[in-house]
């Protein structure tokens, strides 16, 4: 699109806004048609699991409410549609992708060496395999996390509904994992355990400054520890399991008059 307008964009990079609409309503759109097709599996595959746990009879009606409430969360209509002002929405509406296009028409205008202008566009734009341009950055950025929030979000609401006490924090270690995550990485957590996550009566490591409870990649608002875990681009997500399956994992756990307790030290 940018270069079919490339003699009226460089007289006026103004035009750049008409043109990312139209984008938007085009290609980000299908995206995102894309997206919630994605976030239906999520929903099925965390079904599938805990259909396991033996209650079945349960299922259609906890999946019900388990997708309304990811519905919610996203911005979006049961219908399928985005609701004005929602998570998705300011997802569609974001501008980073266009003011970057823009700028660099701005910068550019004096330059004659328009061959060459057309491949750095190009390369803004698309980018390199490896980290791709504006748009795909844009993706990775904020879609990745989205994908594992619905997931983490699923598999609390069905554990909730199930009663499950326990999770086992899973997902690996890697490369620059954070202390946070190594601190973490496949031990069993109580609920309760997990809730403290981010605060300073958290009796786990992890932390850069653990009297304010801050570790690296922890937002710096609204932090769940029940859907972001070790908090932005976190590869990690919370395994909820039976009180039965979690004392066989941790034997630091103990079943007392059918509650799920951690022995006392």
């Amino acid at each position: 699109m940018l270069l079919a307008s490339w003699d009226k964009i460089r007289d006026n990079p103004a035009l750049i806004r008409k043109i990312f609409k139209k984008f938007s309503q085009s290609e980000l759109m299908g995206i995102f048609n894309q997206f919630k097709l994605d976030i239906k599996t999520v929903v099925a595959l965390n079904e599938e699991y805990f259909i396991k746990t033996g209650a079945l009879e349960r299922m259609k009606e906890i999946t019900a409410v388990v997708q309304s409430r990811i519905d919610e969360r996203l911005g979006i209509q049961a219908s399928g549609q985005i609701i004005e002002g929602g998570y998705m929405d300011t997802l569609v509406q974001d501008q980073t992708a266009k003011r970057q296009i823009q700028q660099f028409f701005y910068r550019t205008a004096k330059n004659p060496n328009e061959t060459r202008l057309k491949v750095e566009l190009k390369d803004l734009v698309k980018g390199a395999e490896e980290n791709g341009g504006v748009v795909s950055r844009f993706f990775n950025n904020y879609v990745f996390d989205t994908y594992q929030e619905a997931d983490r979000l699923a598999q609390n609401e069905y554990a909730e509904k199930l009663e499950m006490p326990a999770a086992i924090y899973v997902g690996g270690i890697i490369e620059g994992s954070r202390p946070f995550c190594l601190e973490r990485n496949r031990k069993v957590f109580l609920r309760e355990e997990i809730a403290l996550f981010g605060t300073p009566q958290d009796k786990f490591g992890g932390y850069s400054n653990k009297e304010e409870g801050k570790f690296n990649g922890k937002p710096k608002d609204g932090y769940d520890p029940f859907t972001q875990c070790g908090g932005i681009r976190c590869r990690h997500h919370l395994s909820w399991v039976a009180k039965e399956y979690a004392v066989r994992m941790d034997k630091g756990l103990i079943i007392v008059d059918g509650k799920l307790v951690r022995k006392e030290e």
